[in-house]
């Protein structure tokens, strides 16, 4: 802020005002910011139902909230005067996804009728949240080895005969009981031709011997979150028992350890028989580019 010559800095981004005060809940579709001033701890505008996880969660606990029958924006000009900074350079985030530009350019317009100026400070936190603590890697550590263990059992679970419901059901169950909290975005659970299907959920689909299967799953742990991708195969038992994911040698013997900095893309690609599943799946090489 300092360097700006910032009186003020607003954050309008769910990640960043959890990044600020710790204050965490789903409810982001409702206005909320974070009005951040050097000398004093940070204040969010929040709908007044949501002040209680600020209030009970945050290391801040400070927070002004509206009705949902009340301007939020006026509710932040107010904040800005009783703090003494409306009439002074403002930063705030100009491309935030949760601010409309109709509640921008009202904001511009209540600060500099109070003589004061709003500024661009997009990426000001972005910027601080690159370099992680040791705390922050932990919390992606764990989240990471949650995901790891529902990635397993939702392996395990998929057989001929199941659903993507039935596999959905048993990953969620195990991601919760190694200590994931809710996502951002749900897990990605499909299968067959429902793979080429992006950010596509379950579906109740049945699955079928030769099944191509499309998993992404999301451990989260104090919202910091490592996502686990894998395209396991369904082969059919009686034929392939005790190979029920495909092509799981290919990736221990040659696919992984091609998979390194430097090495490129088309060379694991081909191990891992990219160029038969592109076949298999009616693609051809305008739909897959690898650089080659």
């Amino acid at each position: 802020m300092a360097d700006r010559d910032l009186a003020v800095f607003v954050s309008f981004t769910p990640e960043n005002i959890y990044y600020l005060t710790a204050h965490d809940t789903p409810g982001y579709y409702f206005y909320q910011a974070s009005v951040v001033t050097p000398n004093r701890p940070p204040i969010n505008v929040l709908r007044r139902i949501e002040t209680t996880n600020t209030l009970g969660r945050s290391w801040a606990r400070l927070a002004v909230g509206y009705e949902d029958r009340q301007d939020p924006v006026e509710a932040t000009l107010g904040l800005l005067r009783e703090l003494g900074v409306a009439g002074k350079t403002v930063g705030a985030e100009a491309d935030s996804w949760f601010i409309s530009p109709k509640r921008y350019q009202q904001l511009q317009g209540g600060i500099e009728s109070e003589g004061g100026r709003l500024v661009d400070a997009s990426q000001v936190i972005e910027e601080q949240r690159v370099t992680k603590s040791a705390e922050e890697l932990g919390h992606i550590r764990t989240a990471a080895r949650a995901a790891e263990r529902a990635m397993r059992v939702a392996i395990a679970a998929s057989r001929a005969g199941t659903t993507e419901n039935e596999v959905a059901a048993e990953m969620s169950a195990e991601l919760i009981r190694a200590g994931s909290e809710y996502a951002g975005l749900p897990p990605f659970i499909t299968s067959g031709p429902r793979t080429s299907l992006a950010h596509s959920t379950w579906a109740g689909r049945s699955y079928v011997p030769g099944d191509v299967l499309n998993y992404e799953l999301p451990g989260v742990v104090k919202r910091y979150c490592a996502a686990l991708f894998r395209c396991p195969g369904e082969r059919d038992r009686g034929d392939q028992a005790g190979n029920d994911l495909g092509r799981g040698p290919q990736c221990d013997q040659g696919g992984v350890p091609q998979a390194r900095h430097g090495a490129h893309a088309g060379t694991p690609y081909g191990i891992l028989g990219g160029d038969q599943l592109c076949a298999r799946l009616g693609r051809g090489p305008d739909h897959v580019d690898l650089g080659r």
